[in-house]
């Protein structure tokens, strides 16, 4: 789950950029997971895949 999580926030939010140095690139990443709950449909789809219910 966390894979494709991470795939979703590398191919829509943290593609296609030129970062000017670290600190940038921490603040785009910091801002990308802060975006996440407002994106609860997203998230949720990631968590809904058969093989990832827990059982219990």
């Amino acid at each position: 789950m966390v894979e494709h999580l991470w795939q979703f926030l590398r191919q829509n939010i943290l593609a296609n950029r030129v970062f000017n140095g670290y600190d940038t690139i921490g603040n785009v990443c910091c801002d990308a997971w802060v975006a996440l709950p407002a994106m609860p449909e997203r998230v949720a789809s990631f968590t809904s895949r058969d093989w990832a219910q827990a059982n219990g």
